[in-house]
């Protein structure tokens, strides 16, 4: 069974996530669900909040510890709930199985004024500096972080704000931390999935869209919903989180395939590995190969996996642009590719580039941490492709691939 962690954001408590819980457990198979608080709200709204999110993240282990809920965790969390979850994934990568980061932001990824859009200034300087009432109070929240028919919440929403009162002092602290954090140099090495709502109110959607081409991570749009994406449409969160799991199940089965088929190129001839019951997992998901192989396999290397990448680009046929997209190759060592590819959905299989861009990526990191060398940390957006003289290219003003 695995352990999800729930983490909302800013002065927003466990029980904010409402009926999504249940919508979790009953949609994603096998799944455990402990909802915490970040000090400073909900049941910890006595204690004072830190004024970074690394203290956050250990305030989070500690209550786990406590609770004797034990790693590794599966993380999905929100808006500055997104940043401790990235900052706790850096700092423990064997704790963090996977995250789901929810209409989140960070710099050096988006400016300020995407973090926070400037429609919602006044808003919120009102609660912070006025005395509103619990009830107006929620309603501004609710009216910022959702755009479908949930006033139905506000209720529930106004007796937490009773029970459970965020001071101003707190949620400034909250704000000063999120202000201040920076995402790691290099991406997560744990599986990401981020999810965005492209009609939020509060946050841009750009910083999520920034955030996973940075890291050439799974991104799902969602066409309506507000920043509260668990509240205007738990459901839709629940689905893509099911769905992108089992996708990295079959990622996890098929990486045997794989690793023979780079190996088999590299030596041109057969390996054979005796498993023995020893799970195979994938490289940029675990970065562990089986250590109990009877007949030790030759280890993949770049080169290889350089070889591999580009033969499966074959021709990169087309007729029209529709078939032509492009992958990030490898990593540099301040994240983003290492440099972009085109290809064809005519002639290759997304799955096989995705999968060997990621080992090589893993590699590439091992290695640059290991010999201290550094890029120009120069980011590279992705050109897009287009079909000229019915081959797919980077679409470049020399338009050459």
């Amino acid at each position: 069974m695995d352990t999800w962690i729930f983490l909302r954001g800013l002065i927003r408590e466990s029980q904010h996530w409402g009926s999504f819980v249940t919508q979790f457990a009953q949609t994603v198979p096998g799944s455990r669900v402990m909802a915490l608080d970040l000090p400073g709200n909900g049941a910890l709204h006595a204690r004072i909040s830190p004024l970074n999110v690394n203290a956050m993240v250990e305030d989070c282990r500690a209550q786990l510890a406590r609770a004797s809920v034990v790693p590794p965790y599966h993380l999905l969390a929100m808006s500055l709930g997104g940043m401790v979850a990235v900052a706790w994934a850096s700092a423990y990568p064997d704790e963090v199985a996977a995250q789901v980061l929810i209409n989140t932001s960070m710099r050096p990824f988006s400016a300020f004024h995407e973090r926070l859009k400037p429609a919602s200034y006044a808003a919120l300087l009102g609660l912070a500096l006025g005395r509103a009432t619990p009830a107006q109070w929620e309603r501004t929240i609710w009216r910022l972080t959702s755009n479908h028919d949930t006033e139905s919440v506000l209720p529930a929403w106004i007796a937490l704000r009773q029970q459970h009162p965020v001071s101003r002092m707190n949620a400034l602290r909250q704000l000063v931390a999120a202000s201040r954090f920076s995402a790691p140099a290099t991406r997560p090495a744990n599986p990401t999935l981020v999810l965005v709502s492209e009609q939020d109110r509060l946050v841009s959607a750009v910083c999520s869209l920034a955030l996973a081409q940075h890291w050439q991570c799974d991104l799902r749009v969602h066409p309506t919903a507000g920043h509260d994406l668990a509240l205007d449409d738990g459901p839709w969160i629940a689905a893509q989180v099911r769905d992108w799991q089992t996708r990295i199940t079959r990622y996890h089965a098929s990486h045997v395939f794989h690793l023979h088929a780079a190996q088999e190129h590299m030596s041109n001839r057969a390996i054979r590995v005796n498993f023995r019951g020893c799970w195979l997992a994938h490289l940029a998901i675990s970065q562990v190969l089986c250590a109990c192989a009877q007949q030790p396999a030759a280890p993949v290397t770049e080169a290889a996996l350089y070889d591999l990448i580009r033969t499966e680009v074959g021709s990169a046929a087309c007729e029209s642009n529709m078939p032509c997209k492009t992958i990030g190759v490898g990593e540099k060592d301040c994240g983003g590719p290492e440099y972009w590819l085109a290809w064809s959905t005519k002639v290759s299989q997304q799955e096989k580039l995705q999968l060997w861009s990621a080992d090589l990526a893993v590699l590439q990191r091992r290695r640059n941490e290991a010999s201290g060398a550094r890029s120009n940390c120069r980011y590279i957006p992705d050109p897009g492709a287009i079909c000229v003289a019915e081959r797919c290219v980077l679409n470049l003003p020399d338009r050459s691939n």
